[in-house]
């Protein structure tokens, strides 16, 4: 909802900007909050959530703004399909990655995805 009434105020794309940052920023910094305390990693996951929620919502606007109306289903059905794989192939990859010495193992996940 915040991100729909931002990407109005706003505008979609600077939503999305400010969303994707928030977002790119708390992820990165994960595993230095991690290694901090809990409370620090609370907050970079709070921030990260907050970031990832304003994105949906104003590519809803950018859909309907930038798109003929039979058109939308299909990119919202397809856009959407994308959170669902990433989710996916990151759960099957991320063990993997935490059991590895790459980037330090478990910090791997966070700055691979």
């Amino acid at each position: 909802m915040l991100g729909g009434l931002l990407a109005e105020r706003y505008g979609a794309k600077i939503t999305i900007i400010v969303g994707l940052f928030l977002s790119s920023l708390a992820h990165i910094l994960s595993p230095v909050a991690a290694w901090t305390s809990s409370n620090a990693m609370i907050a970079m996951q709070l921030i990260r959530g907050i970031g990832q929620g304003l994105i949906p919502a104003a590519h809803c606007v950018v859909a309907a703004n930038w798109f003929p109306m039979i058109e939308r289903g299909l990119l919202n059905s397809l856009a959407m399909s994308g959170y669902c794989v990433g989710a996916l192939v990151s759960g099957f990859s991320a063990g993997s990655m935490c059991l590895s010495s790459f980037l330090g193992g478990w910090p791997s996940v966070y700055y691979v995805y």
